[in-house]
């Protein structure tokens, strides 16, 4: 359906992640993959490397770390013009891995409250009772602050 809208009849879009918990990051990224023209770097990530017979015998525990993905433009008809994504304190994990890649090429106005902070990823212990308990198992890193911005009118493409 994209392909065959005018998108130079679009005056501007308004995409609001508040509210949302995340999912899949190559959905956010496919999704990314729309309203760029060229391809933009996400965060990068670290995980702790942890092996419990190392760390009795007094090895420190050490980190894994990955680059940063590059979000591709999709094949096809991309939207380039004004662009404003709305945030809160709600938006999590794979929401966020959406943000990152505007936040550091500036596409977008990002608009509202930080975001919860949260990769996703987590490992899930069954509790007694039928609870579970999650624990995050990476972090992701980004070398700019995502600003958040107030704004009366569109901005210039």
């Amino acid at each position: 359906m994209f392909d065959h809208l005018d998108l130079a009849r679009i005056r501007g879009i308004v995409l609001d992640v508040r509210d949302n918990l995340g999912g899949a990051n190559w959905h956010a990224y496919s999704i990314a993959g729309f309203l760029i023209g060229q391809p933009l770097k996400a965060a990068k990530w670290k995980s702790i490397s942890y092996g419990p017979a190392h760390r009795s015998g007094g090895r420190p525990t050490g980190w894994l770390e990955g680059d940063p993905f590059i979000v591709e433009p999709r094949k096809g008809k991309t939207y380039a013009g004004p662009l404003v994504i709305l945030t809160e304190a709600g938006t999590f994990s794979a929401a966020e891995d959406f943000l990152v890649p505007f936040a550091y090429s500036k596409r977008a106005l990002l608009v509202g409250e930080k975001t919860g902070g949260s990769t996703g990823n987590p490992i899930v212990v069954p509790l007694p009772g039928g609870g579970r308990f999650k624990v995050v198992s990476k972090r992701d890193l980004r070398t700019t602050i995502i600003a958040v911005s107030v704004f009366s009118s569109w901005p210039s493409p």
